[in-house]
């Protein structure tokens, strides 16, 4: 049992871009799960939180946080003309600007989203500790986003967000004291504008997956799954090559599609194949603990897939595409594939059992590399230099 030697901070105001309490899509996920493990942690937390819901429910977050305080997000056509990008100023209110002026402790942004008070904070308050949470490269981002749209009124808007992005990058990542962010390539890109930047493992429901032994695969149809948030053009695009794919698998399967808005998806499904479509799931447990074998085809790089680490973190057998798993810190080359005859040869061989040694070392990996009581410690001896004896 690892013990603290030296005080921690009293407390630590955080600012979430969205309501992290109910662990839905991924980036609420990973804030949800860094809360809970910094309040294990002996942390005092205030939680700033944004939200579009004019009833916000704060019963969990209280459990973690002495004090919690929502803001509505502004309307996309609230700003006028505005130099900064939607993320950034739908997510600026001067009720959070009078809390974080009056108090007296170390800020955590979690993204970039949050971030509409750091040059004041720097300004005026120059010996406030200001850190932040990156969840992505959003120039980034925005501009696979431009490239792959096909409506001219969007590609339009996520050109103009890449470019606002870009430049709003380039003046803020310099200003915090530490950055601490999701993926390995991340890190090693934004280190080029603010030196002290760590790579900080994301956070998610973690069970030990590698001290339950892999289920055995379904006698019948095997039951495969593909999950993720539709209402992100790739999820979307992702969702339609896998069925196409599958048309040729030879073995009898069910495919389930689960996630956030799978409505907007609008799939075509091919006579005769088996899919099952589960819009907007309450919890994903269930499902993930039905599946014989995730699927997670994908084409963007940025950030990391936080339904890959679900899937491993509930001791699964995954096969997906190597834009999922880059920047995790997970690269498996046995276990991704790189195009649909790929995806079937290994389908093939995870079912006969012949990739379940790989499958096994990837899961102790993920164990070692994601564990959230470490990395807090870890986070806390950067930030703090916080000794653990």
């Amino acid at each position: 049992m690892c013990k603290f030697v030296q005080v921690l901070p009293a407390s630590l105001q955080i600012i979430c871009l969205d309501d992290p309490s109910y662990p839905t899509y991924g980036g609420v996920i990973d804030i949800h799960y860094r809360i809970k493990s910094l309040h294990q942690a002996g942390l005092r937390l205030n939680l700033e939180v944004f939200t579009r819901d004019r009833h916000p429910n704060p019963s969990i977050l209280l459990n973690w946080a002495t004090s919690v305080n929502y803001y509505l997000r502004k309307p996309m056509l609230s700003g006028g003309l505005q130099s900064n990008p939607y993320m950034i100023y739908s997510r600026s209110h001067p009720d959070l600007l009078k809390s974080l002026k009056e108090q007296n402790c170390p800020v955590w942004f979690e993204g970039l989203h949050t971030t509409s008070s750091i040059q004041y904070l720097k300004r005026f308050y120059p010996n406030k500790k200001l850190y932040l949470r990156s969840h992505n490269i959003e120039s980034h981002y925005y501009h696979e986003l431009f490239i792959k749209e096909k409506n001219p009124f969007r590609k339009a808007y996520f050109k103009a967000e890449f470019v606002r992005l870009r430049k709003y990058e380039q003046q803020v990542l310099p200003l915090f004291d530490a950055i601490y962010c999701i993926s390995t390539e991340d890190t090693q890109h934004i280190k080029h504008l603010n030196p002290n930047t760590y790579w900080l493992p994301a956070y998610v429901k973690y069970n030990t997956p590698k001290n339950n032994p892999l289920s055995s695969i379904s006698k019948g149809k095997l039951k495969l799954l593909y999950h993720g948030n539709f209402n992100v053009l790739e999820n979307r695009v992702a969702a339609k090559w896998l069925i196409s794919a599958l048309k040729n698998f030879s073995k009898p399967f069910e495919l389930t599609l689960a996630g956030k808005q799978l409505s907007k998806a609008k799939l075509f499904i091919p006579s005769g194949m088996m899919v099952k479509q589960i819009s907007d799931p309450g919890v994903m447990e269930p499902l993930l603990a039905e599946a014989d074998i995730v699927l997670l085809p994908g084409s963007q790089r940025s950030g990391v897939k936080i339904k890959l680490l679900e899937s491993l973190a509930a001791g699964k057998r995954i096969l997906c595409s190597p834009e999922t798993v880059v920047g995790s810190g997970l690269e498996a080359e046995a276990l991704c594939f790189i195009s649909a005859p790929s995806l079937l040869e290994k389908l093939n061989l995870l079912c006969s059992g012949e990739l379940d040694g790989a499958m096994l070392a990837w899961l102790d990996k993920f164990e070692e590399i994601y564990n959230p009581e470490i990395n807090t410690q870890k986070l806390l001896i950067e930030s703090w230099g916080i000794k653990i004896k």
